[in-house]
């Protein structure tokens, strides 16, 4: 779906921003970040592509749901003593 085709590119980002300030703070040296940032957008965007996906696969199966029982009518029990 379109609105979530920015989650893992956000999600990536995001964890990216964190490592890089957290690995700056800690004074790493830069190959040595360089390399762990790599390893971490790496991940996250897998971890961001695979929630997306999650999420609309649960999309589609809602819909086929909604659209299966769009012509049902569910009827209310009708309490004793209640004349119609």
């Amino acid at each position: 779906m379109k609105k979530r085709k920015l989650l893992a590119p956000f999600l990536m980002l995001t964890a990216g921003a964190a490592v890089s300030i957290a690995m700056f703070i800690y004074e790493y040296e830069l190959r040595e970040m360089m390399g762990i940032l790599i390893l971490v957008l790496v991940t996250f965007f897998i971890i961001g592509a695979m929630i997306a996906r999650m999420l609309d696969r649960f999309d589609r199966q809602n819909e086929k749901a909604a659209s299966e029982s769009e012509g049902e009518v569910i009827e209310k029990d009708q309490e004793p003593g209640e004349d119609e």
